[in-house]
């Protein structure tokens, strides 16, 4: 299990170690003791306590020596860092605020981006029963403007990779090629 899958099961030991009062004073008097120099001796705890510490140490909140108990350094921010959102792994991670930024060095990059794009320009095409969706040239350059300063270059990068076919005199052009499924390579 990697850091992003245990994180969600570490906060909840955590929240429900804290959630019970008397586990939460047992806390709060190792971490006293603790900060005084002076741990809390394991040994001279009654059952209820011990058991309390128990659940303490499950959680990974405290660390028990022969006699001494002792707060586990850097719970909190280990917990706060096992947090952080995982990086955008989706086409859109080559898209600043709509746009896209540059275009990525490897093919496969470059296939899903086109694949994101044409996926998202001929979502409302329109299309006669039967017929697949096409957009004239006009609406295709149109539509890629919300996507590139230079939509004709994707225009072409569209066509130049199979993605999207155009007619014989470049009036209409159609998606060709679907987006392959998740999971599934770009290339």
């Amino acid at each position: 299990m990697d850091q992003e899958e245990a994180a969600p099961e570490q906060w909840r030991a955590v929240a429900a170690a804290l959630a019970d009062e008397r586990r939460l004073r047992l806390y709060a008097r190792i971490i006293t003791a603790a900060e005084r120099g002076t741990p809390l001796d394991g040994q001279a705890m009654d059952s209820k306590e011990r058991k309390s510490l128990a659940a303490l140490q499950k959680a990974g909140l405290v660390t028990s020596g022969a006699c001494d108990v002792q707060p586990a350094g850097g719970v909190f921010a280990r917990l706060l860092a096992s947090g952080r959102e995982a990086p955008d792994t989706s086409a859109r991670r080559f898209l600043v605020n709509g746009k896209i930024s540059s275009y990525p060095r490897k093919q496969a990059d470059r296939l899903e981006l086109l694949h994101y794009v044409a996926g998202h320009i001929f979502e409302s095409a329109p299309a006669a029963p039967g017929e697949v969706p096409a957009l004239t040239e006009r609406e295709i350059t149109g539509r890629l403007g919300s996507y590139s300063t230079d939509p004709a270059a994707v225009r072409r990068y569209l066509v130049d990779e199979g993605i999207v076919a155009r007619s014989t005199d470049g009036s209409r052009y159609w998606l060709t090629a679907p987006r392959p499924a998740d999971g599934m390579e770009f290339a």
